[in-house]
């Protein structure tokens, strides 16, 4: 993994293969922070989108960032990419389908005692995998809630797929456990 000096050095001799091995360092992080933000809203090509963005701004404001502070400002330019990219994906207009407007149906006393009970668990569950530290939460996020394949989370990630599959199988076994000692799992 190259430091900032050897990118910006590779950058001083190339601008294309300079900004090609800043891309490659940060995207992987870049596009964790943003799909974090976005995930609940965005679909994978929003987050693509927005990773291309950030390093837009950073390619274009490159020569005014200061030694020593380009991972920050990629971590800014992304926290603020992932912000805007939010807004515009909740200015779309919400389409109901049909199963939607069925809600009164959904709403008996043991449907609604069931989503509770739903609801808490999920809570559990997010609350543990945060708890995992990244990378892992990072590959269980986008393999398991995604279903992004192992491949391209290495990709993003910097990572063997042979590493993110072993970080997986592990992260899933904690979280049965974290499951099954809640209570949960049986």
């Amino acid at each position: 993994m190259k430091s900032e000096q050897e990118l910006r050095k590779a950058a001083a001799q190339s601008r294309e293969e300079g900004f090609r091995a800043i891309f490659d360092r940060y995207s992987g992080y870049v596009y964790t922070i943003i799909w974090y933000r976005i995930r609940g809203q965005g679909t994978r090509e929003d987050a693509e989108e927005a990773v291309s963005d950030v390093f837009a701004k950073v390619f274009a404001n490159f020569d005014s960032i200061g030694e020593g502070k380009l991972q920050s400002y990629i971590r800014i330019a992304a926290k603020h990419t992932a912000i805007d990219t939010l807004r515009r994906l909740s200015a779309r207009p919400e389409v109901l389908t049909d199963e939607e407007h069925d809600w009164q149906e959904k709403a008996s006393p043991e449907n609604i005692a069931q989503d509770q009970e739903t609801a808490e668990m999920r809570t559990f569950l997010l609350d543990a995998i945060k708890a995992l530290g990244e990378p892992d939460t990072s590959i269980i996020m986008q393999h398991c809630f995604y279903e992004i394949r192992l491949a391209e989370i290495a990709g993003h990630l910097h990572m063997t797929t042979a590493a993110v599959q072993k970080r997986l199988s592990r992260a899933k076994k904690k979280l049965r456990q974290l499951l099954t000692d809640a209570g949960y799992l049986p």
